[in-house]
């Protein structure tokens, strides 16, 4: 990646930051859009994924996780200097999750889970706006939504599980199955 990518991500990150709070906003809305499309078509996540999977499909499904926690969690972002070390970091953080996933099923499902096959469509071919990312939150349950909402507003998890008044391990699952449902949905495409 060049300066002058970074710089420009950088740039788009804080157009998002800069939008304000309120997520529903047409200006936060589409500079969230704009760094989404930068994001994939720069395959900026990729090459920090491949240091842990080597799969086409584990590669897409991690870089759409980490695409979605970007969307959720970019007000998390300090918003000083370059943002790409951050990025990196959570498509790093996206790749451990689905390897200790794997590992959790090989413990549990013994061999059967080496020969099951995941289809994942290719990120390439949906490219998830805001707009899609709110439509598809709306087919998820409040149970996991309202977790995932407060990690978004910045909530740590401790904090979560206070408010939600739910011990602190299920908030953190239930962030990350909303995460995966909301990705999963994503990879389908638009839903009624």
């Amino acid at each position: 990646m060049t300066t002058d990518d970074s710089n420009d991500l950088t740039r788009l990150a804080r157009r998002v930051v800069d939008a304000g709070e309120a997520p529903e906003g047409t200006e936060r809305r589409n500079a969230m859009d704009d760094l989404l499309s930068a994001l994939i078509e720069r395959r900026t996540l990729r090459p920090a994924i491949r240091r842990f999977l080597f799969s086409e499909p584990d590669v897409a499904s991690a870089e759409q996780q980490a695409l979605v926690a970007i969307s959720f969690g970019l007000d998390s972002w300090s918003g000083e200097g370059d943002i790409t070390p951050w990025l990196r970091q959570i498509a790093v953080n996206e790749a451990k999750m689905i390897i200790r996933g794997r590992e959790r099923r090989r413990k549990y499902e013994g061999d059967a889970a080496k020969a099951t096959p995941v289809a994942v469509e290719r990120l390439s071919s949906h490219l998830a706006t805001q707009a899609d990312i709110e439509q598809a939150l709306s087919h998820l349950s409040a149970d996991l939504v309202a977790p995932l909402e407060l990690r978004r507003a910045g909530f740590g998890y401790a904090e979560i599980a206070a408010e939600l008044g739910i011990p602190e391990g299920t908030a953190k699952t239930r962030v990350r199955t909303a995460r995966n449902a909301l990705a999963d949905l994503l990879a389908r495409g638009p839903q009624p």
